[in-house]
């Protein structure tokens, strides 16, 4: 049975809402003056989990993932502290090479023509 308390407007900002992660359920039970039974209606005629099934279902999503590129935990913990490593670097590199143009632009802008 459809929820009718709700127009379908609303019904599409809840579902925006819930799926951007901007509330969970009872808060948006708050923001709509409904039940938060009415919420878990809506969320569920369009094929949307809990939280928990949520939260098992990315969980899920990085183990299909991990296993994909065979990673183990262990992996995934040196690659990500690697790889933040090497973007603190690119990111220091960019802002370097920033600098430098700017004094080349400078030094240029100086020479009389």
């Amino acid at each position: 049975m459809t929820v009718k308390c709700l127009n379908n407007s609303d019904k599409l900002v809840l579902i925006r809402w819930y799926r951007n992660k901007d509330f969970n359920q009872k808060q948006l039970a708050m923001q709509f003056n409904v039940s938060e039974r009415t919420v878990n209606r809506v969320l569920t005629e369009v094929g949307l989990a809990t939280p928990v099934a949520r939260i098992k279902g990315d969980a899920y999503r990085v183990m299909n993932i991990l296993n994909k590129h065979d990673i183990d935990v262990d992996q995934l913990d040196m690659l990500l502290i690697l790889g933040k490593a090497q973007l603190q670097q690119i990111e220091d590199d960019l802002i370097e090479d920033q600098a430098a143009y700017m004094h080349y632009q400078q030094m240029v802008e100086d020479v009389p023509f």
